[in-house]
């Protein structure tokens, strides 16, 4: 996606700071400035970005953003590849820092911790999806009902390598 201008502070329907529709996309932490930060945006399906396509994010950092659905990442079909980075202090009623809706989620390292839901999946809610995990930690994510760190409803979950998950 080459440059992209950083965006703080964003309100939309679909992704705060970034819709990707096309044919899938890289983020890369360059891509979002020296600090590869994307904070305090707003939107009903993913606060900062949503993704109905692939997508890699990689070294990317999300925080403090809020949505319905996804505080800080919405997939809505297609893969979304997480390679390290940081997703944390973000809020959604389903969903602290990822919804995924349709698709999968591969998480590899990074830190996704700190994250809240109302309802369901502090950390991630997913239904139907496939999820995968290898490494990271996931630490004091939680949700006012059910799945303080991942809630999977309809949806498979591998966990591989040397991962961190404490309340």
């Amino acid at each position: 996606l080459g440059k992209t201008v950083i965006c703080s502070r964003c309100r939309s329907l679909y992704g705060g700071f970034l819709r990707n529709c096309a044919d899938g996309g890289s983020l890369c932490q360059s891509c979002f400035g020296n600090s590869g930060f994307s904070s305090g945006n707003e939107a009903k399906n993913g606060g900062a970005i949503y993704s109905a396509t692939s997508t890699t994010l990689n070294g990317v950092k999300l925080t403090g953003n809020t949505g319905s659905n996804g505080g800080a990442v919405y997939v809505d079909g297609g893969v979304l590849n997480v390679l390290g980075g940081e997703m944390t202090g973000n809020h959604g009623v389903y969903g602290g820092a990822v919804y995924v809706k349709a698709g999968a989620l591969k998480l590899s390292g990074g830190n996704v911790s700190a994250n809240t839901a109302s309802s369901y999946g502090g950390a991630v809610f997913a239904n139907p999806a496939t999820i995968e995990v290898d490494g990271g930690s996931f630490n004091s994510n939680t949700a006012n009902d059910d799945g303080g760190a991942f809630y999977l409803s309809g949806a498979t979950m591998a966990v591989t390598g040397n991962t961190e998950m404490k309340k």
